[in-house]
């Protein structure tokens, strides 16, 4: 009997896993194993694993009662090219009835229980006989096959004649340290044989423009790259910015480098089809795997009943086993030639079997072409607002990035990383590249972000190696920077001991350090200083960023902050567009509008549509942040306008169901038209309209509306059902000069705030409203409020003489406070003595509180 191994990517229940499998096979002296899955998912795992361990792995194909099987590599494209569906001929291929094979799906009898659950899961039925055991047949030897590799052939464009000659003209009008910098990268990307390969991404990155696409400034440490840079490839000048193309290439790199493109995310699909009409080009496949949690979940699911240890051995036998085939979201496929790869069945666009891995074992380079959302949320406001150029260095940019307004903002919208933009202050783009570095949960939960701000505050304070850091490495690349500049370190070593530091590798890591120590010491440096150099950089390097790719990024944080603060209707207006599906985003603009002095009202049939309505000061938010209704609603709705009445809307649009409709007027949206909600409703249930009224009054009879006008409190519980937030504010204005509550959210910090209670958990202080985490007795209440809505503290308001602020002294008095109101005094301490400032409050969020 031959066996036949079929692989866990058929999705049928099989638990084999191929280091597994290696082990059976020489239990029982099988030399070689045949693989037949319905495709071509596992092969180069197959091969690879099975070939690096001497023995031979021949491939087949399962097609309904028969496996058609490879006897050699020409077998192998032979059957690649039927599979896809390019040739009918088969050569060199053997083709076995299923009663000559036994198919196993597991190969000892612990794995029994693992395949049943997953036939279960895929909604199979269980085969008993599936076990690998007993005496087999060498299918090598019935069939004749031998051991082969898969590598594909993938060819990319020549680059023209000129392109090193015109690189070198650019780099010499920028200065003779951009050529000395050039030729050494040049040098480089000839020896490893990477000039194709450049070429394409330039390719890449042209097509899009010419189809008038944005890309991205640059993603990753291929903004390291001169070269890049010159072709046009990535927008940011590495030597401005210091980085290091070491960290992108260097001698140690056999694979092709990784440079990413980030374009519009809405134009993707049209730039990979123009680049499909002069290149091969395919989509990459990926695979959901059973990880823990959702494995978990599925076990208890399928075995609720089962005993615990049942679970367990379940758990063990399928842990990490794929569960389904989808597409890489970025990556894709480019050659000039059309490459034999196994293709997904009946798909419209090639999808490459194989995920990224297989690719790279066979020699096939992928490009990842990601669509950001931003570039295009970034166009929109960008083309509104007719601004080509966008200036650096703007000040009131960097101030509003400075006190945490940085809502939609992207890689600071958290309220962490707001907190971080008040802590470090930008004042330029080497400030806010930096933001971005430590704004990741590994540095924030070390508190490296406040051991810089302390050393940064510090007059005087200075570090020889690491100046641009306080002697803290946060970039990847100062890491390399020192073994290489310092300690004598080839780029290679100085990568390896990057990665072994950020990856904790105490083996590799240990080695390196001790010989970058010596090095040190041989090169002038005192052995403790040497020992202390050291061990800060190990310290500190897990956390530290690459810095090519937070200064890349930093830059579309820097663009967009600008648009909010010169052009803010156009860019809420499209912040609003982009997130009117996300309530709790949609609050926080609501925020940040009021903040600056926007009336924000509710959606309008006659006005809104997909889009909020802006007049002057006031804000009517779009229809689609009514719950149910979508893009193309609120659009029919906005082209059919005006409507003279509810029944007159519900005559016009057709279809639209009874609960949206409940929504839309539990929002406001026929406020103007009826006067109110209750209005509104009682107007459609009674189908009572302006003719009907009239009527009634030219016989005499005066219409009487009995409807009473409803009360904010109940206002704010439609919207809360409609909208997912309370929008209209109370109307009974607080006298105060606290903070309000569009402070707390606007900038994303716990204040102290005078409201008055609404209904249940809704507080409003006159200009807006919110849900908090508590209910509060009826009356007016000073609470100090945090931006997830959770009250610290609350006393009501006759009750507190004074709010008293306690913090340290970071840097200048003047840009850590600001005034405040007749209740609030700041105490800060300085070198342990204790200074009092009456009526002013922390612009930080590094201070202790007291109600008195």
């Amino acid at each position: 009997m031959i066996p036949w191994i079929i692989s866990p990517y058929s999705f049928d229940g099989s638990v084999v896993r191929f280091e597994k499998l290696v082990e059976r096979m020489r239990e029982l002296n099988l030399k070689s194993v045949l693989l037949a899955d319905r495709n071509f998912h596992a092969a180069v795992k197959f091969n690879k694993i099975l070939k690096g361990k001497g023995l031979i792995p021949v491939h087949g194909l399962w097609i309904e009662d028969k496996v058609y099987v490879a006897r050699s590599r020409k077998g192998f494209e032979s059957l690649v090219r039927f599979y896809n569906r390019w040739d009918n001929k088969l050569e060199d291929v053997v083709i076995l009835e299923r009663r000559q094979l036994k198919p196993i799906r597991y190969l000892t009898p612990d794995e029994k229980i693992g395949y049943k659950f997953m036939c279960i899961l895929f909604g199979n039925s269980a085969d008993e006989s599936q076990i690998m055991e007993g005496h087999f047949d060498e299918i090598c030897d019935v069939v004749g096959a031998d051991a082969y590799d898969l590598a594909v052939k993938q060819t990319l464009p020549d680059p023209t004649p000129d392109w090193k000659e015109r690189l070198e003209g650019k780099a010499k009008d920028l200065g003779e340290v951009y050529l000395d910098r050039l030729k050494q990268e040049l040098s480089l990307i000839e020896k490893k044989g990477f000039e194709r390969y450049f070429w394409i991404v330039k390719e890449i990155v042209e097509t899009a423009r010419r189809m008038r696409i944005d890309v991205g400034p640059g993603r990753g440490s291929a903004v390291g790259s001169l070269v890049a840079y010159l072709m046009g490839i990535t927008s940011i000048d590495p030597l401005k910015y210091d980085l290091l193309f070491e960290r992108f290439l260097n001698e140690g790199r056999k694979e092709a480098p990784d440079i990413d493109i980030d374009i519009e995310d809405r134009f993707r699909k049209d730039l990979i089809q123009k680049l499909s009409e002069r290149f091969f080009v395919a989509h990459v496949s990926t695979f959901g795997n059973l990880m823990e949690r959702s494995l978990r979940r599925e076990i208890e699911r399928l075995m609720k009943d089962e005993p615990t240890w049942k679970k367990k051995k379940v758990f063990k036998t399928v842990e990490g086993l794929p569960h389904h085939r989808s597409v890489h979201a970025a990556g894709i496929v480019l050659s000039t030639n059309r490459m034999l790869l196994p293709l997904v069945p009946d798909e419209g666009f090639p999808i490459i079997e194989y995920d990224m891995d297989s690719l790279s074992s066979i020699g096939v380079v992928k490009i990842d072409i990601l669509g950001l959302r931003t570039l295009s949320f970034l166009r929109d406001i960008r083309e509104e607002a007719g601004v080509e150029k966008i200036p650096d260095n703007d000040e009131r940019t960097y101030r509003l990035i400075s006190e945490g307004r940085t809502g939609g903002i992207f890689q600071l919208e958290s309220f962490e990383a707001r907190k971080l933009c008040r802590k470090i202050r930008p004042r330029n783009m080497e400030d806010l590249s930096l933001v971005l570095a430590l704004n990741r949960p590994g540095p924030l939960k070390s508190r490296i972000d406040d051991e810089y701000v302390k050393r940064r505050m510090s007059k005087g304070f200075s570090h020889k190696y690491l100046p641009e850091t306080f002697g803290l490495p946060i970039y990847q690349e100062q890491v390399m920077r020192i073994a290489m500049d310092l300690a004598g370190f080839s780029p290679l070593e100085a990568d390896t001991l990057r990665k072994a530091m950020s990856k904790k590798d105490p083996e590799v890591a240990e080695s390196l350090m001790r010989k970058m120590r010596e090095n040190l010491v041989s090169r002038g440096f005192r052995r403790e200083e040497a020992k202390e150099l050291v061990s800060t950089l190990y310290n500190f390097s897990s956390y530290a960023f690459n810095k090519s790719h937070s200064v890349a990024y930093s830059h579309i944080s820097y663009w967009l902050s600008f648009f909010k603060e010169h052009f803010p209707e156009i860019f809420f207006k499209h912040l609003l567009i982009y997130n009117s599906g996300d309530p709790q985003k949609v609050f926080l603009i609501v925020q940040e509008l009021r903040c600056m002095g926007f009336e924000v009202l509710p959606p309008d049939v006659n006005l809104s549509g997909e889009f909020p309505y802006i007049s002057e000061k006031k804000f009517y938010l779009p229809l689609t942040v009514i719950k149910g209704v979508g893009r193309n609603l609120a659009e029919e709705i906005r082209r059919k306008a005006p409507y003279k009445s509810i029944w007159d809307f519900r005559e016009r649009i057709k279809g639209i169901p009874m609960k949206v409709l409940e929504n839309m007027v539990s929002a406001g949206a026929f406020d103007e038209i009826h006067g109110g909600r209750f209005e509104a409703m009682k107007a459609f249930k009674e189908r009572k309209d302006e003719v009907f009224d009239k009527v009634h009054e030219l016989f005499g009879n005066k219409v009487e509306k009995r409807i009473r006008k409803e009360e904010k409190w109940e206002v704010n519980l439609l919207e809360i059902s409609s909208l997912g937030f309370p929008l209209t504010p109370s109307s009974d204005t607080i006298d105060s000069d606290l903070p309000g509550i569009v402070d707390v959210f606007s900038k994303g910090m716990a204040l102290p705030v005078v409201v008055s209670t609404v209904v249940d958990k809704v507080v409003s202080d006159g200009v807006s409203v919110c849900e908090i985490d508590k209910k509060l007795d009826k009356g007016v209440w000073i609470v100090v409020l945090d931006p997830s809505g959770k009250v610290l503290r609350a006393r009501k308001k006759e009750s507190v003489e004074k709010i008293v602020y306690e913090m340290d002294l970071l840097g200048d008095p003047e840009e850590i406070l600001e005034d405040g109101g007749m209740l609030e005094e700041t105490i800060l301490k300085i070198n342990g003595k204790r200074i009092k400032i009456h009526q002013v409050r922390p612009k930080l969020d590094t201070f202790s509180l007291k109600m008195i």
